[in-house]
């Protein structure tokens, strides 16, 4: 009887720590300039702009995230991933629709709310019945997403381990 008991104890510890093994931090996108939290990795979602010169799934924030290359009219090159929304905001002012890489889409700069650094852009859909492309709307509706640059954020996971390694044992 107490043979059973001790391994029903091992059974329910071992349990125990393998749950605790499996479990899954969060990763966060982080704006490269000061380390401000942009978005959760959990919000990356794909949409594909018909504009793009390149698609492809690269591994980052621990997922397979879908990656367009994207220029803009004066042949900049942007690698970009879209999220359904973050804390960066957009800049106070018009939308603009010429040369959107998203048809049906309005943009508007999308700057980190800590330290102003462009981190990307708001898209919402040009709907007059909707109404999201107001002047006062600096942040994503349920209808928008946002296009971030890879150049100019940072996993938090990546971050957290630079930190780790400048640290002296």
């Amino acid at each position: 009887m107490s043979f059973s008991r001790v391994r029903l104890f091992f059974c329910i510890l071992f349990a125990l720590v393998n749950s605790n093994l499996e479990e899954v931090k969060e990763d966060y996108i982080l704006c490269k300039s000061c380390g401000a939290e942009v978005s959760s990795a959990l919000k990356i979602i794909d949409i594909k702009s018909p504009f793009g010169d390149n698609y492809h799934l690269e591994s980052l924030f621990g997922v397979d995230v879908p990656v367009q290359e994207l220029t803009n009219p004066y042949g900049i090159k942007f690698s970009v991933i879209t999220v359904r929304s973050t804390l960066c905001v957009g800049e106070f002012g018009p939308w603009y629709s010429a040369d959107s890489w998203f048809p049906g889409f309005a943009w508007k700069l999308c700057r980190c709310s800590k330290c102003s650094s462009h981190v990307g852009w708001v898209f919402e859909p040009i709907d007059s019945e909707l109404e999201t492309t107001t002047l006062e709307r600096v942040t994503t509706s349920e209808q928008g997403f946002n296009a971030l640059i890879l150049s100019k954020v940072i996993s938090e996971f990546y971050s957290d381990s630079l930190i780790y390694k400048l640290i002296p044992s």
